[in-house]
């Protein structure tokens, strides 16, 4: 990772520090331009600090571990994840990011999409680009828009 879009994302980690999502953001950035060091820094960073989220910051870590080609170590660590409490969304999103439709698919049948940003990965996140045609992936959209359907309408959004 270059070390300016390092230090772009590094004052997200500072913003975020109790949260897993300043570093989980930095290690997904950095599992993209294939930069291990930093993903491994950065999610050892973040494991030091954060307590009931470490099964999704696991989560994470799986799935940069997976984009970066090391499948033996990510499977470990979802399964690890699976252990800690990672919410399901990001359970869903390493099992994505080996290729595993089918537990990618489980795991999104057991989320509720009641945090914020969970439409935003059901609907952008690329390691779910593979599971976009499948009719059950259909219906995980629906359930999305069921849920947020109402909040949206309250900020005058159609759906």
């Amino acid at each position: 990772m270059s070390n300016r879009s390092r230090s772009s994302m590094e004052p997200a980690i500072d913003i975020n520090a109790d949260l897993e999502e300043g570093h989980a953001g930095l290690a997904r950035a950095a599992a993209r331009l294939g930069d291990r060091a930093t993903v491994t820094t950065t999610v050892k960073a973040g494991l030091t600090r954060s307590g009931e989220l470490r099964g999704d910051l696991l989560a994470e870590h799986a799935s940069a571990l997976a984009v970066l080609g090391d499948s033996r170590r990510a499977r470990r660590l979802v399964l690890e994840a699976t252990a800690h409490g990672a919410m399901p969304l990001n359970l869903a999103l390493a099992w994505a990011s080996l290729g595993d439709v089918e537990r990618a698919l489980q795991s999104l049948e057991r989320e509720s999409f009641l945090v914020y940003w969970t439409p935003q990965a059901v609907w952008w996140d690329p390691r779910f680009d593979e599971l976009r045609d499948d009719a059950r992936f259909t219906r995980v959209k629906e359930r999305v828009q069921q849920v947020w359907s109402p909040e949206w309408r309250s900020i005058g959004v159609r759906v």
